[in-house]
C-alpha cells in the first residue's frame, strides 16, 4: 500500500482504500419523484447484478414509498426548500450515518446536495 502511494498515487493526487469484498458497501438512494431509475436500480439489486446492500431510500417527496415499501427498503422521506435547505440535509446526513452508508446514489434525485 505504501509503496502504491509513493509511486502512482501521490503523482495523480489519489486517494484510496481497500475493503473487503466479502462485505458488501451500503448504499442509500436518492430519489425525487421519477420511479424509472429506482425501478432499475432495485430491479438489478432484487437479480443479485449489484454486490450492494440498499438500507435505505431517501426522498424529498413521498411519491415513490410504495416502491420501497415493494421491495421491503426503509423509506425516509426530507422535503425541505431553499429556506430550511441546510435543516433537511442535516436530517439526511442524519440518516446516513444511522445506516451506516457508504456511498450515495442519485436516481433522478432533482436537487443540488451541498458538498
Amino acid at each position: 500500500k505504501e509503496e502504491f502511494r509513493q509511486t502512482i498515487a501521490t503523482d495523480f493526487n489519489m486517494s484510496w482504500d481497500l475493503y473487503n469484498q466479502e462485505q458488501k458497501p451500503k448504499m442509500a438512494l436518492f430519489v425525487s419523484k421519477y420511479d424509472h431509475c429506482l425501478f432499475d436500480i432495485l430491479g438489478r439489486y432484487s437479480a443479485d447484478e449489484l454486490n450492494v446492500e440498499i438500507p435505505v431510500i431517501i426522498s424529498n417527496h413521498n411519491d415513490l414509498r410504495s416502491i420501497a415499501e415493494r421491495f421491503d427498503i426503509p423509506f425516509h422521506c426530507v422535503p425541505f426548500t431553499k429556506d430550511n435547505k441546510e435543516e433537511g440535509e442535516a436530517k439526511q446526513i442524519e440518516l446516513l450515518n444511522r445506516y451506516q452508508i457508504n456511498f450515495i446514489v442519485l436516481a433522478r434525485y432533482m436537487q443540488i446536495i451541498t458538498p
